[in-house]
């Protein structure tokens, strides 16, 4: 092989070799990139978490579309419909089509608890209930099980609101006892004509059920022991036929309605937004309700923060002074049968990490310990403090069977304003239909 031979061979073997070398890069830049479009191929195909998300806050649902829309931005691989409904029983037909929500805002019986439909949060996310407030979770805790399937948002308590410029204008002292209260309505009706002395929200009236007699039973046996009794309908405690305390509820009523101090009529037509436009007009005197009430009206009248007051709740039995109520609210839960556990956690942790912020526009305390939130007027702040912190006061809310929400309840009064149902029945008649949710004969 002569010189220019072994040059030319040298050449094609540095050829050769480059090329093979090439050849060599090219495949595992080709195998990198195979393996990298197979990932981001397995990250594209990957489920979405298709949610519901059902509540009944109709006056907070700016806030939850809003909430949901940033958080299904922010999680491509979680999509979450929100689904109002105001009739409680469309949450029951739910279950019972096997339509389970994935997260509920309110109401979770405690049947569906103990059935399985919602997750044991103290088991399955221990530290978000180590910070919420310790008497919030003792309130929603089951007490079958004892484990906590719900949290609250926020808190509340329930008692009397009052008009002050009308009060101040007619010299009245806030009641204390229900004769107190009804001379108080009698002195509106007849110098105040065209004022309800007392307005009765029907949106509310399954409420005072619970507030007025039954928050009487609730407060002699305590809290621990009624709300075990409801879970296990053990009327030996409860009591329904045997304390008077319906029967009472339901004469009070009447009276009050023979003597015109609330209109019948409204208390079936009208609803929480007619409240607020009597108290904005300075036409409602009076009314029970809880201060979640408070968040939605000033909301819509801002300048009735400065004229709203609040009082104690006045006993329809006679001998019992006034007392006050604290209770959970906007209590939300996650299913324990979805497939999407993970994703439901995700959620629910962010949905309490803007837990101030959910307060500040519901107005109302938060339930998030260390969380603190300016949600009213100062004054009528300090006449809510007042209420708690020097009247007996309990967590005036009993757990009720599945089926038997407050809405049902609110019919059975309904019935008797109508003249429909005698007062002297309206005892049994809750009785029956309490017992009759629970499957009882």
């Amino acid at each position: 092989m002569n010189k220019k031979q072994a040059t030319c061979m040298a050449a094609a073997v540095l050829i050769l070799t480059t090329v093979l070398a090439g050849c060599k890069t090219t495949d595992v830049t080709t195998d990198q990139t195979a393996e990298q479009k197979d990932s981001q191929k397995s990250e594209a195909s990957k489920e979405v978490a298709e949610l519901t998300f059902y509540h009944r806050m109709n006056t907070m649902t700016d806030y939850i579309d809003a909430f949901v829309d940033k958080y299904n931005d922010e999680h491509p691989n979680v999509h979450i419909t929100t689904d109002l409904q105001t009739d409680s029983a469309v949450l029951q037909a739910r279950y019972a089509a096997g339509e389970d929500p994935d997260i509920v805002l309110g109401p979770q019986s405690t049947q569906y608890m103990v059935d399985g439909k919602y997750l044991a949060l103290d088991e399955a996310m221990p530290e978000l209930v180590e910070s919420v407030k310790p008497e919030l979770v003792d309130i929603v805790r089951e007490l079958t099980t004892d484990h906590v399937y719900r949290l609250p948002t926020g808190m509340g308590t329930y008692g009397m609101f009052y008009d002050r410029t009308i009060f101040k204008e007619l010299g009245i002292e806030n009641p204390d006892t229900w004769e107190e209260f009804l001379n108080a309505c009698r002195m509106v009706k007849e110098q105040k004509p065209d004022v309800y002395p007392f307005y009765l929200e029907p949106d509310n009236l399954g409420h005072q059920v619970y507030y007025l007699p039954l928050g009487l039973s609730m407060l002699d046996n305590g809290m621990l022991p009624y709300n075990k009794a409801a879970t296990k309908n053990d009327q030996s405690i409860l009591r329904f036929m045997e304390d008077g305390y319906l029967d009472l509820y339901a004469e009070r009523l009447m009276e009050m309605a023979e003597e015109g101090l609330f209109d019948k009529e409204a208390a079936i037509v009208g609803n929480a937004d007619t409240a607020s436009e009597g108290f904005a007009q300075h036409k409602i005197a009076m009314m029970l309700d809880g201060t979640w009430w408070y968040g939605d009206a000033i909301t819509q009248y801002p300048e009735m923060a400065s004229y709203i007051g609040f009082m104690p709740i006045p006993s329809i039995k006679d001998d019992r002074d006034a007392y006050g109520s604290v209770d959970y609210d906007s209590c939300i839960s996650i299913s324990a049968t979805s497939p999407y556990q993970e994703e439901l956690k995700e959620f629910l942790t962010a949905w309490f990490d803007d837990a101030g912020k959910y307060c500040e526009t519901r107005k109302c305390p938060c339930s998030v310990k260390g969380v603190e939130v300016s949600w009213g007027d100062k004054t009528f702040v300090k006449e809510v403090d007042d209420v708690l912190n020097n009247y007996e006061t309990g967590v005036v809310q009993t757990e009720s069977p599945n089926g038997f929400y407050t809405a049902e309840i609110a019919n059975i009064v309904e019935e008797m304003l109508v003249g429909s149902l005698a007062p002297d029945d309206f005892a049994q008649t809750f009785t029956d239909e309490w017992n009759a949710a629970y499957g009882s004969k």
